[in-house]
């Protein structure tokens, strides 16, 4: 059985069907802008990107991940005028897009989740037939694994975002028969 969950920083009592109810940034883009009041600051990003890292990295580990491949490659920019603008343009390091079904591992995993993130690679993360990470828009994260992943939902909490189960229709869970 494949669990599917969805990671976000979205407050569950703003949800709606898959919509958030209240006005917040969804990409590094925001940088700059007033959400309620509040300006998205680059280190106020920064800090809930890396909580999202960590979230991924826990949940890797809880699946016992050996390690990720690429899989489905759509972009992998090569500059980027909002990251330069924002001094957040470190992921943009002149390494090549990886190829689909290459191994992804050490401190370029974490430039690849960094780049999705910040919407300048676009890929997914897999073990083949048991383990994606899709990174979505709008700050979401799919994950579908097999392991149960309730015992994550406490460090969710401390990391300030969410784990929802979810059913998902994601290509990549149909294609291995897993929808």
């Amino acid at each position: 059985m494949l669990h599917v969950i969805e990671i976000n920083k979205y407050r569950p009592s703003l949800m709606r069907r898959g919509r958030y109810l209240s006005e917040d940034w969804g990409s590094c883009s925001d940088i700059s802008k007033t959400y309620n009041g509040i300006i998205l600051t680059r280190e106020e990003y920064l800090r809930v990107e890396a909580s999202y890292i960590s979230a991924v990295r826990a949940v890797c580990s809880l699946a016992n991940v050996p390690g990720l491949c690429a899989h489905k490659v759509e972009h992998w920019d090569v500059n980027s005028e909002t990251l330069r603008r924002n001094n957040l343009d470190d992921v943009i390091d002149g390494t090549p897009a990886p190829a689909d079904g290459e191994p992804i591992a050490g401190p370029r995993i974490d430039n690849a989740f960094r780049r999705c993130l910040r919407e300048v690679g676009w890929l997914e993360f897999v073990v083949p037939k048991s383990f994606v990470i899709h990174f979505g828009y709008d700050y979401r994260v799919l994950i579908g694994l097999a392991q149960d992943p309730s015992p994550l939902e406490g460090l969710m909490r401390d990391l300030g975002l969410f784990m929802y189960k979810i059913t998902s229709t994601l290509s990549t869970f149909e294609e291995w028969g897993f929808a």
